[in-house]
Order: structure tokens, then sequence, then C-alpha cells
């Protein structure tokens, strides 16, 4: 999880209005604003609280949020049917703008790797290192939000991604570490029957920037009086006190595998109700191998002689059910993911 060095000084309220941000033709322009991109919301409604929220959890102030209307941005229907939408964030520092991109881009947030760019200059992918994604990946949709597609890359290649994006609904892009690295990919994810073809032109990192939406911002200044709810000012500016983080326990990791796996399942439009059908002790299951990796015999044993619903038919398995068998399998990488942290450690 990405951390932002602490702020100093502390914010105050002569934060929430910088020089020039009630007196100029343009306020915003007094506010260093990054772009956000891929960030999970379940009602849109909600997403300018929990863009604060978010940032003011990383120790940041986002004083304002813009999100553009339906009505000037029709790329949204697809964001509403994804829940991953994307905005511009103003902040009262250049600093804070500038550690928001440099610590911030790529984190996770609820499976999905943010993209955190500068909300004026823009930033582009560089054709040496970025493929698109061409036809049909295996188990995912064509209509997926590119972290998905990131994923079974991923996975194919062993390579590590450094930026998707979905700013088109026809478009998906993936960039490399390096040139090497996309053509080693490519290759690779071929074999795997994933089709990546590297762009033969510059293409934006952000689906927009300041400049691209500046009538729209006009036209509707009076967000810049939006203040962040009274408890994300509180504890940006008192500052919160530092507790010594409990070590998760082997029930916290199963509740963690288990909520990834009602995330996939709502991203990829899968029955939660048909996953539980299919995998009812997924809970048991998930905990033996926690605790077989310990040396727990009764969970060794567990594990050898379980045999799930599914598996009694497993050849008679359409292709909608094969979708929920790969939905556990999300869940059994965390917790392989668990034990190879404890391994390193």
């Amino acid at each position: 999880m990405a951390q932002v060095p602490a702020r100093n000084p502390k914010y105050s309220a002569a934060d929430l209005w910088p020089p020039g941000s009630k007196d100029r033709d343009f306020p915003p322009a007094a506010f260093f604003p990054v772009y956000l991109g891929n960030f999970l919301c379940q009602q849109r409604a909600e997403l300018v609280a929990r863009v604060q929220q978010y940032f003011a959890s990383k120790g940041l102030l986002a004083r304002m949020v813009f999100v553009r209307s339906a009505q000037n941005d029709p790329f949204q229907s697809y964001q509403d049917k994804t829940k991953l939408y994307d905005c511009l964030v103003y902040l009262t520092r250049e600093e804070d703008a500038r550690d928001a991109v440099k610590y911030l881009h790529r984190d996770k947030y609820y499976g999905h790797r943010l993209n955190v760019f500068p909300g004026r200059n823009r930033h582009y992918f560089s054709p040496d290192s970025t493929v698109q994604v061409v036809g049909q990946v295996p188990g995912v949709c064509d209509d997926s939000p590119a972290q998905m597609f990131e994923d079974e890359v991923r996975k194919a290649t062993c390579k590590a991604i450094s930026c998707n994006a979905r700013n088109a609904l026809d478009q998906v892009l993936l960039e490399f570490k390096s040139s090497e690295e996309m053509e080693t990919g490519i290759r690779l994810a071929y074999r795997k029957g994933i089709g990546l073809t590297s762009i033969k032109t510059t293409a934006l990192k952000q689906r927009f920037v300041e400049a691209d939406i500046k009538q729209e911002i006009r036209k509707r200044q009076q967000f810049v009086k939006e203040l962040p709810s009274p408890d994300v000012l509180r504890k940006l500016m008192q500052g919160k006190k530092k507790r010594h983080a409990r070590l998760p326990a082997n029930h916290d990791h199963v509740i963690r595998a288990l909520r990834r796996i009602q995330t996939v399942a709502a991203q990829r439009h899968l029955s939660i109700n048909l996953y539980r059908a299919m995998f009812p002790n997924a809970y048991n299951q998930f905990m033996a191998v926690l605790q077989a990796s310990n040396g727990d015999s009764q969970a060794i044993g567990f594990i050898q002689t379980y045999v799930a619903p599914w598996q009694l038919r497993q050849n008679q398995l359409n292709p909608w059910e094969w979708m929920h068998v790969h939905l556990h399998n999300e869940g059994l990488n965390y917790v392989q993911g668990v034990i190879t942290k404890r391994l390193l450690n």
C-alpha cells in the first residue's frame, strides 16, 4: 500500500483558500490538479467524497474534485457500468501534487491500479514499450476494465506492467517497463492465446487534462466552494496518533480473500450466488491452506480429502461455470501470496 511522507507543515485553514483562489478569473488556477483514473466507486454520487477520503488516508488534502458530467462526457456510460471513474483532483500545495503522482500512481485500490498523473501536463504512452490488446483474451469479456486484461497478461508473461488504461471503448493499452520486456511479453502472451501489438504512435495516458475541459469547469466553478467533510479536514489538520498495526491472523486473510472474490465477481459481472453454490466450503478451504503452510496436520488432511461439488461434474461444466472456477482461483492466489510473503519474511 502506497504511503506518502508526512506533510510539513501540517495543513491549516489557510490551505483551503491559497492566494488567488478567490479573486482570479479562473479560481482553480490557484490549485494544483492531478488526473486520477481507474478509481472504483459503487455509487457515482459518492465519488467526490470517496476520492477525498482516499487522499486523506494518504495524508493529502484533496481540496476539491472535478467530475465531468455525463452530458459532456459520453464515456461515462461505460464508467457507470464498470464503476471505474476518472476526475481531476485539486490539491493546495505543489509538493502535494508531485507526491501524489510519485507515490500514488499504481497504488492498488479495491483491486485496480490507479493512474495518477499531472492534471495540466500531458503524459504519453511510449510506443517503444506499450502494447494494445487485440482480439479476445481467454476468460475476459471484451468490455472488461483494463485491470482484468493486465492481470491476464501479467500471468501469461510474468512481466511487470507500469500502466494500464482504457480511455476508449475499443482500446486497452498496457505499458511494460522497457522495450525488451514488451517484445518478450508479446511473444509469451501469444503462446497463451493473447494477442498484443505495439502501438505505432503516442497515446495519452490521461483521458483529459484541465485544458481539455476548461470551459466545462468554468461553467461549474461553484465546485471550488465545496470543501471536504469536517471529519476529513479535522484528521488532516490535527493529525492522527500512530497505532501499532496488529498482524493479520489467518481469519483476516481468509476474509480478505473472500472480499477479493466478491470484488472480482462484480467487476466480471459474475454471480456470487452461483459461486457460493459451487464452493460452499471456500472459507474452510482457504483457512486449511493457510494452516497447512504452518504444518497443521489436520489442515493438511482436509486439503488431501476435500472435494468441492463442482469437481464431481468437472467434465460437464459450461463456460459460465468455468468462469466461476477462475473466480475461486482469485481467492486461492491471494492466499498463496500471503504464504509467499510469510516465507520471505
